[in-house]
């Protein structure tokens, strides 16, 4: 099921890129409003999915580093392994954790690189991944650093709420906004 769920997440990144990539060639050509509107919000997806694909997988990466006890998902979903709390070590939780936070601004750090931020929806390629790295600090961070303390980090990981979600969503949303205006202006 590993490879099934890796060829959807990578297919499904694919595709969406290529349906951008569409759009940026059709403002590129003409400068009309609709493709511009379609260009940006086409690479916002990209930036989300792109940063969360590399994000979930660089969890499994750290985790299989550190050792830890992982078993693959039995369907499709976008947590491509179950995570076994009860066999695994603080400091493989930690390794896994901080992995995956480093996926999210490797994707970041690619897009920017990559893409030039020449016209609208390629400046919002990179602001909807630095958006996505934004919420999932939000979301992992706080339950991350809590335990340390707590030793449990089962335990803290259930202490996000709707609450949680959507300030890390608001958040997403407002420093993705401001990283577009200043890169493309």
């Amino acid at each position: 099921m590993l490879y099934k769920n890796a060829a959807l997440h990578f297919g499904t990144a694919a595709l969406i890129f290529l349906l951008w990539r569409a759009a940026d060639v059709w403002y590129t050509g003409s400068r009309h409003a609709l493709a511009s509107g379609l260009s940006v919000t086409l690479a916002a997806l990209v930036g989300i999915i792109w940063a969360t694909v590399i994000h979930e997988w660089l969890h499994l990466v750290g985790a299989r580093l550190a050792g830890a006890q992982v078993t693959a998902a039995k369907r499709y979903t976008l947590l491509v392994y179950d995570y076994d709390f009860a066999s695994n070590s603080l400091g493989q939780f930690n390794v896994m954790s901080v992995a995956g936070q480093l996926g999210s601004w490797i994707a970041v750090l690619l897009l920017a690189w990559l893409v030039p931020a020449d016209n609208p929806g390629r400046a919002m390629l990179a602001a909807g991944a630095i958006g996505s790295a934004i919420f999932a600090a939000g979301v992992e961070l706080p339950p991350l650093l809590r335990a340390q303390r707590s030793g449990d980090p089962f335990a803290e990981l259930s202490k996000i709420t709707p609450k949680v979600l959507g300030a890390s969503a608001a958040a997403a949303i407002a420093v993705a906004y401001i990283a577009w205006k200043l890169r493309y202006g």
